[in-house]
C-alpha cells in the first residue's frame, strides 16, 4: 500500500509539475504580447512628435494626474513665496 501511495503521489507531482509549467509559459507568452503591443504604442506616440506638454495629451490618465498635481504644488509654492516676501517682510 505505501508503494501504491508513493505511485500515486508521484503522478500527483509530475501532473502539478506540468501544469505548473504550463501555465508559466502561458504566462510569458501573454507578458511578451503585451510588451511587444506597449512598444509598439510608445513607437505611435514618439512617431507623432509630440514635444513638449503637449505630450501629456497622449500620456495615460494617472500620469497626466501626477504631473497637473506636481505643477499645483509649484504654483501654489511659488505664489506663497510671492505672497511672504512681498507682504509680510
Amino acid at each position: 500500500e505505501n508503494a501504491k501511495l508513493r505511485s500515486q503521489v508521484m503522478e500527483l507531482q509530475v501532473t502539478l509539475a506540468t501544469g505548473v509549467l504550463t501555465e508559466l509559459s502561458r504566462l510569458r507568452e501573454e507578458n511578451d504580447e503585451l510588451r511587444s503591443k506597449g512598444a509598439a504604442v510608445a513607437e505611435n506616440i514618439v512617431g507623432k512628435g509630440w514635444k513638449g506638454p503637449a505630450a501629456l495629451l497622449q500620456a495615460p490618465y494617472d500620469l497626466f494626474v501626477v504631473f497637473s498635481i506636481k505643477a499645483a504644488e509649484i504654483m501654489a509654492y511659488y505664489g506663497f513665496s510671492y505672497i511672504y516676501v512681498s507682504y509680510v517682510s
